[in-house]
């Protein structure tokens, strides 16, 4: 009687859900994968010998990922809404030396209309401007120069 055994690697989903892929840097579907190695006569696995691990696969990207990423925390700028998002950025450009009025300018031709403008310019601002004593350009507070004349803000 002739007896083909041998080890074969199998890999099991054992659950699967969203999480924070780190490479998509948004929400995704997952898989959590069991691999483990099993004993088979004939090339048919019959128990298993022992685990090799656990794996999260992102679902859209495909990049595989230790277990331990389940339980990353998702980044803040991920939470919040979209508007939240507009005015951060707004406020980002203001603090790398924007004037208020060419932000405003700015917003007003992406077709952002003026009341909805002058909420998010204000909000950004959060109520500390400083203005340029040469020319009058208004910028957030802790712009060293402006824009329009590089003079130093005081």
């Amino acid at each position: 009687m002739f007896f083909i055994f041998g080890t074969k690697n199998r890999q099991k989903e054992i659950s699967s859900g969203n999480f924070y892929c780190p490479h998509c840097r948004v929400q995704r579907a997952y898989k959590l994968m069991q691999v483990g190695q099993y004993f088979s006569l004939y090339f048919i696995p019959l128990f298993r010998i022992k685990d090799l691990g656990q794996y999260v696969v992102c679902q859209h990207c495909e990049q595989s990922y230790k277990p331990e990423v389940l339980n990353m925390k998702v980044p803040v700028e991920q939470i919040l809404t979209a508007r939240d998002r507009l005015v951060l950025s707004i406020q980002k450009e203001l603090q790398e030396g924007m004037p208020v009025h060419m932000m405003k300018r700015k917003l007003i031709s992406q077709k952002m209309d003026e009341p909805t403008t002058e909420q998010y310019v204000s909000e950004a601002l959060d109520g500390k401007t400083i203005s340029c004593t040469e020319c009058g350009f208004e910028y957030i507070a802790g712009v060293q120069r402006c824009l329009n004349c590089d003079r130093e803000l005081e």
